[in-house]
């Protein structure tokens, strides 16, 4: 039966001894032993399994479980995961990076745009430094990618497929876009506007204050407070026209969050409000946009 023991090696390479003594890169790469599409769904399935045990690192057995996959196929994609930051050891068990339960959440809602959470990772990464520089100024083909990459982390030719696999990974979290053989920059996005700071209290007639709410900010958003004996009032401003299904990912997002920055066990209440934490769609479980 497979143990959760340390079996990774770089590249997921782990051929005859023979091939111990040809020249590897200097750089963990993606395995090209599991395909992309598992790639992303193993790395939900890690997100799932660490809010299941509260927010704690998981072992390699506890996401093979819920993927529903052989373990092997979860180590081999950790060195890579690893030393790009969207792992991080905890011994024999591994802690998700911030951005994989924020990819896992949004890919229940949209599959499509979900990957995108991750573009903040991928963009500190060695190989979007390689590259996004020079696509600062120009477009560049797919093969002269390819070369910056071999020649950033000495690669040999047999490690192509693993680079193309690098390329992969960064169109699919938003950071370029591939055309063919075209590969350019992603725009970034916008940002957003600055929220406005709290109004300030106005003081009436006998000393009274009240907050004066600006016009367009009462239309569009309504606040509750909730009452906490002996501490301050907790404030919430929601938009008012949010629906049912708002409200549930409001709910949820709040609640996986609780778990896990805090570390609490969830009381039932807080389990009703993540109770399809485990849900993973048949048609598309790893939320990866096709």
């Amino acid at each position: 039966m497979a143990t959760d023991a340390p079996n990774e090696v770089p590249n997921g390479d782990e051929g005859a001894a023979g091939k111990a003594a040809r020249p590897k890169p200097t750089k963990p790469l993606p395995t090209d032993r599991v395909g992309i599409d598992k790639q992303f769904l193993i790395m939900r399935a890690a997100a799932k399994a660490s809010l299941s045990a509260d927010g704690k690192s998981v072992a390699n057995g506890d996401v093979a479980r819920i993927a529903d996959i052989h373990i092997s196929s979860v180590s081999v994609c950790n060195p890579f995961w690893v030393d790009i930051g969207l792992m991080s050891r905890d011994g024999l068990k591994l802690m998700p990076h911030a951005a994989v339960f924020e990819y896992d959440q949004a890919a229940e809602w949209n599959a499509e745009k979900a990957p995108l959470k991750l573009a903040r990772v991928f963009e500190g990464t060695w190989f979007a430094k390689a590259i996004l520089p020079r696509l600062a100024l120009r477009s560049m083909t797919r093969a002269e990618v390819l070369e910056v990459l071999a020649e950033e982390c000495r690669a040999p030719k047999e490690f192509q497929p693993q680079l193309e696999l690098l390329i992969e990974y960064m169109r699919l979290v938003g950071v370029i876009i591939v055309d063919g053989s075209n590969v350019t920059r992603a725009k970034a996005e916008a940002p957003s506007t600055p929220p406005l700071p709290p109004p300030a209290p106005a003081v009436q007639a006998g000393g009274e204050s009240k907050i004066v709410q600006p016009p367009h900010q009462a239309d569009n958003m309504e606040r509750f407070s909730i009452y906490l004996p002996g501490k301050a009032k907790v404030t919430v401003e929601i938009p008012k026209d949010i629906d049912k299904d708002d409200w549930i990912m409001v709910a949820d997002h709040l609640a996986g969050y609780i778990r896990r920055w805090k570390g609490w066990r969830p009381t039932p209440a807080l389990k009703d409000a993540t109770d399809d934490d485990n849900d993973v769609s048949a048609n598309n479980p790893s939320g990866v946009p096709k």
